[in-house]
């Protein structure tokens, strides 16, 4: 009590603040309090592999709409010709769609092609 320029001599005993509760390290909660767990991350992107090399988005679009609600869907085109590589991706906003897609159109034959559909994998990074 010192150090706050008290003497410790005229400190009346009642004033004294009481010692803290003994706390056990088990009943330390560190952290964020949990939160229900949500589904819906966003859109959920499908890989189309199979195309023919004419396909275009408007395609992928139209093939894939009666599954869902298409948010995006692309073919990746060749640099040099500029028509498709062969495969493109389709986004749904919905699991529940993604999902129906997949089991709806992959092996579906379509322009002479065996389309195969699954959900897209996340790319490495290239350095």
């Amino acid at each position: 009590m010192r150090a706050r320029g008290l003497d410790p001599d005229l400190v009346d005993p009642s004033d004294a603040p009481s010692p803290l509760p003994e706390v056990k390290l088990e009943d330390v909660v560190i952290g964020v309090p949990s939160q229900s767990r949500r589904t819906d991350f966003g859109p959920i992107k499908l890989f189309v592999g199979g195309l023919h090399t004419d396909t275009t988005a408007a395609d992928l679009r139209r093939w894939f709409a009666p599954f869902g609600d298409v948010v995006d869907a692309i073919v990746v085109a060749d640099r040099g010709t500029g028509r498709s590589r062969g495969f493109g991706f389709v986004s749904f906003g919905s699991p529940t769609a993604a999902e129906a897609a997949t089991k709806g159109m992959n092996g579906t034959e379509v322009d002479g092609q065996n389309l195969k559909v699954n959900r897209a994998e996340a790319r490495p990074p290239r350095y």
